[in-house]
């Protein structure tokens, strides 16, 4: 590996391998801050900026490194708001392309509130890195499709291999990854209206009630 920049990005957590934001097995890296703060959001634990942890970039890619690059299809960029660290989020994506040892095509696909046409007028140096991205705020009241919270969110696909990989995501349906990492457990993915309540529900009546909740 190459050395990257140095830098530092505001980050909720890291996760492999991540099987339901995306095609195949991907790297998963939550941003943290969201100045947006869409209601209904399930990440809400995502919002505050301060909350986060500083990483260096640096420290970031010796941690993909060290994973088995020959299994990994993608990486899925989400938060948070990625957009709110340009910068960082800039050289994160420059050195995915040019400093990771990925041994297959791997594609980038980057989640986003801002509206696409905001996106696409002021972060062209960041977007000629993704192969997809998913755009415009969650909107509660609308019902979820593959990879986006709500209908009215717009998934733009800027390369080959991202059309190749999305393109038929009408065909697709949503899932759910539950992750226990230390003391918590996280729940990965895409939930339809009420699933994280019935979840709940469902727990309370098996005697399981829960702590501190994201959503």
């Amino acid at each position: 590996m190459k050395s990257a920049p140095d830098t530092t990005l505001r980050i909720d957590s890291l996760q492999w391998p991540v099987t339901v934001l995306g095609y195949g097995a991907r790297i998963g890296i939550w941003f943290q801050g969201c100045s947006i703060g869409c209601p209904g959001c399930c990440a809400k634990h995502t919002w505050n900026a301060d909350e986060g942890k500083l990483v260096a970039l640096t420290d970031l890619l010796a941690w993909i490194q060290h994973l088995p690059l020959d299994e990994v299809n993608g990486v899925t960029i989400t938060g948070g708001e990625p957009f709110e660290q340009p910068a960082a989020l800039h050289r994160l994506v420059a050195e995915l392309r040019s400093s990771v040892d990925f041994h297959q095509d791997i594609d980038i696909l980057c989640y986003s509130g801002f509206p696409w046409k905001r996106l696409s007028q002021r972060h062209g140096d960041i977007l000629q890195h993704l192969d997809a991205v998913i755009a415009e705020p969650y909107v509660e009241k609308l019902a979820s499709q593959w990879l986006r919270g709500s209908g009215n969110q717009t998934m733009h696909l800027l390369s080959a291999l991202g059309r190749d990989r999305y393109a038929k995501a009408s065909k697709r349906t949503n899932g759910l990854q539950v992750v226990v990492a230390g003391d918590d457990i996280r729940i990965i993915g895409i939930p339809n209206r009420g699933d994280l309540e019935r979840m709940q529900e469902k727990l309370a009546g098996l005697g399981v009630v829960l702590g501190e909740k994201s959503w």
